[in-house]
């Protein structure tokens, strides 16, 4: 037996199937993973930068020597 529960209304105005849709809304974890995956990303790219800033410099060192080395043909 299917029920019609579009026209029952409970307190606060509210019918079944708004609740319904709300709890099912509120249970929904679908987005909480693409948020997640977000944040990792995020984390991934500031510790890239961050490791970047701090070795450039050096590394700009080591092609430099680099070019010089063989530039001399050492």
């Amino acid at each position: 037996m299917e029920a019609r529960v579009s026209k029952i209304r409970v307190t606060g105005g509210m019918s079944v199937k708004s609740m319904t849709k709300l709890a099912n809304f509120m249970t929904d974890e679908s987005g909480a993973a693409a948020a997640e995956y977000a944040l990792i990303l995020a984390l991934i790219a500031v510790v890239i930068i961050a490791s970047l800033t701090t070795l450039g410099s050096n590394i700009s060192a080591v092609f430099a020597n680099v070019t010089i080395a063989t530039a001399l043909g050492s």
